[in-house]
């Protein structure tokens, strides 16, 4: 079966959920704006480290109960509600008009990506049968990897565009068309 045209295989089911799940490793770039969010904000440099500290823990408390939540309600639909929350809150971070609003930005973007990240191994391996299983997930971990990889470098090419809200921009139209892409990581068993 197609949709919009692109065969619904294993392959394109896991290249979907990585694309998806690398706006959790694509947030490295938000390191790379933190001079211009010190400036923007007239914060002092150590104030900083909230914009981190907010999303790893509001990400890192919830993971284990969004992927009880996936095994309870499907593991496509919690991913699918984390891409969306995703978008809204790349959209908040891009738009806030004070530090205090980034803060609560990043809490929602750390909601987002705990959504996808709890449900997106299970999503990888449920796109191949049994044998091939340990392969998928490693393939999902290399999608991982290069994300955390190139997102400094995207970064930093998206703030000498964009100002610092473009370490947010950039990643939008990637998580955009995750969740258009979304109906080919769809598990064969639940086609």
């Amino acid at each position: 079966m197609n949709y919009l045209g692109i065969p619904r295989t294993p392959a394109v089911g896991l290249a979907v959920v990585g694309l998806g799940a690398s706006t959790g490793p694509l947030d490295f770039a938000v390191a790379v704006a933190f001079p211009a969010i010190t400036a923007a904000f007239g914060l002092e440099t150590s104030e900083t480290r909230w914009v981190a500290i907010f999303y790893v823990l509001s990400y890192g408390s919830l993971m284990l109960a969004f992927g009880a939540l996936g095994d309870r309600i499907g593991h496509l639909r919690v991913f699918r509600v984390g891409l969306i929350l995703s978008t809204v809150s790349l959209i908040m971070g891009s738009l806030v008009p004070s530090y205090g609003w980034l803060l609560a930005s990043r809490v929602v973007q750390g909601m987002g990506v705990a959504l996808i990240l709890s449900c997106g191994p299970a999503l990888a391996i449920a796109q191949f049968d049994d044998t091939q299983r340990t392969r998928a997930l490693s393939r999902y971990g290399v999608m991982a990897a290069l994300a955390a990889v190139i997102a400094p470098i995207l970064g930093g090419q998206a703030i000498a565009v964009l100002g610092w809200q473009g370490v947010f921009w950039f990643r939008l139209p990637i998580v955009l068309l995750a969740l258009l892409l979304l109906p080919l990581a769809e598990p064969p068993a639940a086609r």
